[in-house]
């Protein structure tokens, strides 16, 4: 933390002629900590520092994304973009799914808009089921 003193204006004086008494933190110190902090923060992906770089596209119309922006939006090889073009401007964006969370007597349930094939639910019926007899049983792996 920075380094503090205390100081009083000549015009903040109480009665007696005593000084009346503030606290002036002096910022260096801070201001080095908010900044490591922040950079620790971007480095582990809490916050995503915005790139400009200039791209070149190939012979194909191919565009390769430096692997920072694939590493922080989390796109993988084959995964979609959603692309919206302007007068001077494209925008790629990750495609999400246009699922909704809802809470359902009092769970939240997730729904994707598509039914999820039986052998899917099945395995995740047995694996909620195996997960907590082994809760049951003091099986903590």
């Amino acid at each position: 933390m920075g380094s503090s003193r205390e100081v009083a204006p000549p015009s903040r004086r109480l009665s007696g002629g005593r000084p009346a008494r503030r606290k002036v933190i002096h910022l260096t110190g801070m201001a080095n900590g908010i900044i490591n902090a922040i950079k620790n923060a971007i480095e582990n992906g809490k916050i995503i520092a915005i790139m400009t770089t200039t791209l070149t596209i190939d012979k194909a119309g191919r565009v390769v994304l430096p692997k920072p922006v694939r590493d922080a939006l989390q796109i993988s090889p084959g995964d979609s973009l959603e692309l919206e073009s302007g007068d001077d401007h494209i925008v790629l964006r990750p495609a999400r799914g246009k699922g909704r969370m809802y809470k359902k007597q009092g769970v939240w349930v997730y729904d994707s808009g598509k039914p999820l094939p039986a052998d899917i639910v099945n395995r995740t019926i047995g694996r909620v089921r195996a997960e907590r007899d082994r809760h049951n049983l003091g099986k903590f792996k």
